[in-house]
């Protein structure tokens, strides 16, 4: 699991689209090309899954949160749309946040 690069460029163009400041890339996370990360996969292992899990999450928390948060205020993390938005089934390719499922191909 590793943040992506294309993951926060979506989500950053979803913010701009609603008005809102990208968010930037934060110093302690390690933020993926994901298409130079599969090119350079080894060729014993196989992509199988990419999971953005928290794509929905992320476009509540992040866009329509902060969208509705008044000016000069911080959104509220802990906020009852992100906790809703965190239980249902996430769809689309929004966040940063991804889940690479790799399987080993060949002898051991």
């Amino acid at each position: 699991m590793e943040s992506t690069k294309q993951g926060q460029e979506r989500l950053n163009a979803m913010r701009e689209a609603a008005g809102l400041t990208p968010i930037p890339y934060h110093w302690h996370n390690l933020y993926l090309d994901q298409d130079a990360f599969l090119a350079g996969l080894p060729k014993h292992l196989k992509l199988v899954e990419i999971d953005s899990f928290a794509s929905l999450y992320f476009v509540v928390s992040r866009v329509f949160n902060a969208k509705l948060t008044p000016p000069g205020q911080a959104p509220d993390y802990l906020a009852e749309i992100n906790r809703i938005a965190g239980q249902l089934p996430s769809f689309g390719d929004h966040a940063p946040l991804k889940l690479f499922l790799l399987q080993k191909e060949g002898r051991s």
